[in-house]
């Protein structure tokens, strides 16, 4: 006896098509509705073609699982602050930013291996996660600082004259020092 095989349904297929569905019926009452959308961004809605992907990367993730899943939501994460930062840029004509403001993509990069480790209780995940979140974030307020001074008022805010190699010399040593006390837990340790 032989028996039928029944045609397995790929859920990710459905979901995309879902959303598809959806996305398109919105888009119709939109349109049949002469509401436009980016009006209400002040013009700048073509950043809804990064943001809602983002979004829907962010989504989609919930039905993931292992790498799948970290896959969108790191993607998601990262894709969707890009957008929104530059949904800010374009409203504000703040470009100059970015001289600083890259750093919110390894935030947002961290943010989603945390929240990936909290979904799947990975406190490993979480720790490198935040770690990311907060290096990156200093990073980001202090190209803030430095930047929007130098910005403002056509000068560095502050001025080494011809001790800045002595600066550097220190710190690169405050690095070299807790790169090497970190390093010092003990000789069973994988170099």
């Amino acid at each position: 006896m032989q028996a039928h095989a029944t045609p397995r349904r790929d859920g990710s297929i459905i979901l995309l098509g879902g959303i598809v569905v959806i996305v398109g019926l919105v888009a119709l009452i939109l349109e049949q509705t002469s509401i436009d959308v980016a009006d209400w961004l002040g013009g700048s809605g073509w950043t809804l073609f990064i943001i809602v992907p983002g979004l829907l990367l962010l989504g989609g993730a919930l039905f993931l699982r292992d790498s799948a899943a970290m896959a969108a939501t790191v993607g998601g994460a990262i894709v969707t602050t890009v957008g929104l930062l530059l949904l800010y840029q374009d409203l504000n004509g703040h470009y100059e930013s970015w001289a600083y403001a890259w750093a919110l993509i390894p935030m947002s990069a961290g943010l989603g291996i945390a929240l990936n480790g909290l979904r799947f209780a990975r406190r490993d995940l979480v720790t490198l996660g935040t770690r990311m979140i907060a290096g990156f974030g200093l990073a980001l307020l202090f190209g803030a600082w430095f930047f929007e001074t130098t910005f403002a008022t056509n000068q560095a805010p502050f001025n080494l004259g011809d001790n800045w190699p002595i600066a550097l010399i220190v710190l690169g040593g405050v690095v070299l020092t807790f790169g090497l006390l970190r390093g010092s837990g003990g000789a069973d340790e994988p170099a």
